[in-house]
């Protein structure tokens, strides 16, 4: 099954981060990429831009408004994502300990298509 490890830091939880402690930072996600591929359990990973870059597109009944700016004021911002095949949510849950400094929501997919046209879910 697909799980997407989705990712949430505090804004601005990196700011006073030095050059070492931001290549500390990445150099776990790299190992966590490198073994989540050498189990054949990773699929993609992102990180997302500042959420001061983002638009949201709002409906209000046939009117669509496109507003800079990210979606709501929250402690935590969402940051990224890793999607995973895991056989358990237990093991899903192994892999998203292993994510650094972050708050980890667990999702199960339920539908996912690759640029390939593979899909998951159907």
């Amino acid at each position: 099954m697909l799980y997407a490890m989705l990712i949430y830091h505090a804004e601005g939880a990196f700011d006073h981060d030095g050059a070492q402690e931001r290549e500390a930072l990445l150099a776990q996600h790299r190992t966590l990429q490198a073994d989540t591929k050498a189990a054949d359990a990773f699929v993609v990973a992102t990180q997302l831009m500042e959420p001061h870059t983002s638009s949201v597109v709002r409906r209000s009944g046939d009117a669509i408004s496109v507003q800079e700016g990210p979606f709501a004021e929250t402690n935590e911002v969402f940051v990224g994502f890793y999607l995973l095949e895991c056989e358990s949510l237990e093991a899903a849950a192994r892999w998203a300990k292993r994510i650094p400094r972050a708050t980890v929501e667990i999702r199960p997919v339920a539908y996912f298509e690759d640029h390939s046209g593979k899909t998951v879910g159907e």
